[in-house]
């Protein structure tokens, strides 16, 4: 199973030696993270999740994905992510994994390309990435260009919570067939110390990770071709039986 990586640094990350700045961040987010009451804010949920939850693609046509990283509010508490926080979202990072296809014998997917949120200009555009075969786990890692007040937005009500939501990018799979294969896609942590991370350096006290179901559709036209055959059946069975 392949890895593709994709990391976005800010631009004083490269200043500092690469241990000692490690070194350094771990313990301070850790210190502010134990200090700092949003560790204890349970009206707060994050999740990583798709734009939807089924794709019916159909064979040989490709489909776009939005990613976003959400934070839901239920209660009084202060969203991270609300405008004029100063503690947006500084770091993201995901593994989307495709490789759980049925029936076992079929491809799957195959992984057309990953593009970055260019929406949001505080997030740097500049990335390389080295596409992953079919049937394996794409890996994001991504930071705010403004490392003050990281990425905030404005929420919208669902469920009658409210919903602050960074899309992160968009991914494109397209279907390979044969029609009826289905595969999971399976967001998880990428395993990167400090993947999600907020600007005053607090982290989330835990992430929920969203699936997807891929299915893989016939194509119109053969679609057609099996309502042709089974009407022209028809017909031929209904002459037969009136000349009996």
């Amino acid at each position: 199973m392949s890895i593709m990586w994709i990391r976005i640094f800010p631009e004083n990350y490269t200043s500092l030696n690469g241990q000692k700045m490690k070194t350094y961040i771990l313990t301070l987010a850790a210190m502010i993270f134990l200090l700092s009451p949003s560790a204890g804010r349970c009206d707060l949920i994050y999740e990583i999740v798709f734009d939807q939850t089924e794709y019916n693609v159909e064979v040989g046509q490709t489909q776009t994905i939005d990613v976003f990283f959400r934070e839901i509010r239920s209660g009084d508490s202060t969203a991270m992510l609300a405008i004029d926080g100063m503690d947006g979202l500084y770091a993201a990072g995901f593994d989307l994994d495709f490789s759980m296809t049925t029936p076992g014998s079929s491809a799957g997917p195959t992984f057309v390309s990953w593009a970055l949120n260019d929406a949001l200009d505080r997030f740097d555009p500049v990335f390389s990435q080295a596409p992953p075969p079919a049937g394996g786990v794409l890996q994001v890692n991504v930071q705010a260009r403004d490392i003050t007040s990281g990425v905030e937005v404005a929420s919208f009500m669902e469920g009658g919570n409210d919903v602050f939501q960074v899309r992160l990018g968009t991914v494109s799979f397209q279907a390979e067939g044969p029609a009826g294969t289905t595969t999971t896609l399976a967001l998880g942590s990428s395993g990167v110390e400090l993947e999600n991370l907020f600007a005053d350096g607090t982290v989330p006290g835990s992430v929920r990770y969203g699936s997807a179901s891929f299915n893989a559709v016939p194509e119109p036209s053969a679609l057609v071709l099996v309502s042709a055959f089974f009407g022209v059946g028809c017909l031929y069975r209904r002459r037969r039986l009136s000349c009996m």
